[in-house]
């Protein structure tokens, strides 16, 4: 009887550090209002060496006194000529979240880790833009676009490509050299009112692994004082 008892204490004793051991693991890998942890940092990278704070404040304040005036000035005039208000100031930042960056990230890794692309052929290039007038929150202000890229070669230069649609469409499966750019993923037609150009495989609502939607600023931005890094960069 003494001998059970003391089985039965010893089963107990080791289902109540099991649930221990549980409860711990499962707390570590929630945060306080009980949900996932974020994502941790994920790169293995030495520490970057930026530019200068003198380069970055001139730079700045030189795009606001000459590209950022002469917009304003132009955009203003034709505001004016078609009777609208001359109020407008164009976008000098935009900001994405980096949840949004790391996504757009790991996407490209994603599917170029399956064309057996490394990382060290893999870039992005940025490509700037204007929104259109009937554009409900940025209406004619500037932005940029997030173009992945590839080196098909050590001498280049990077290729805007598509990584997603390459695989999609078992473009690249069989060597580096059949992987097909952004421009060769494509079919030029005559142009139309309507119709600038059809996809391979698509049309002009294919959603290709482009960045945008960041927020602007003009007109978001931080309100002078308070943290603006234009109240310091323009004195």
């Amino acid at each position: 009887m003494a001998n059970r008892t003391s089985i039965t204490r010893n089963i107990l004793i080791a289902t109540n550090i099991i649930t221990l051991g549980l409860a711990i693991y499962f707390y570590s890998q929630a945060d306080s209002t009980g949900e996932d942890t974020q994502p941790v940092v994920c790169c293995s990278y030495e520490d970057l060496e930026g530019e200068t704070l003198e380069d970055f404040t001139n730079v700045i304040k030189r795009y606001k006194d000459n590209a950022w005036t002469i917009i304003n000035t132009t955009m203003n005039q034709q505001l004016t000529s078609s009777g609208g208000s001359p109020t407008f100031e164009d976008a000098r930042c935009i900001w994405f979240s980096m949840d949004s960056i790391k996504q757009f990230i790991c996407t490209i890794e994603k599917y170029s880790e399956q064309l057996d692309l490394t990382t060290a052929n893999l870039g992005i290039r940025l490509y700037y833009g204007q929104y259109p007038d009937a554009h409900p929150n940025y209406p004619n202000r500037h932005t940029i676009f997030m173009m992945p890229t590839f080196n098909p070669s050590d001498n280049g230069p990077a290729i805007d490509f598509d990584p997603r649609y390459n695989v999609i469409n078992n473009w690249g499966a069989t060597s580096v050299d059949s992987i097909r750019s952004f421009t060769r993923g494509i079919t030029s037609v005559p142009p139309s009112p309507t119709t600038l150009f059809t996809v391979l495989g698509g049309d002009l609502n294919m959603n290709p692994n482009i960045r945008n939607s960041g927020e602007l600023c003009p007109p978001k931005c931080v309100p002078a004082g308070q943290d603006n890094t234009f109240t310091f960069t323009d004195r």
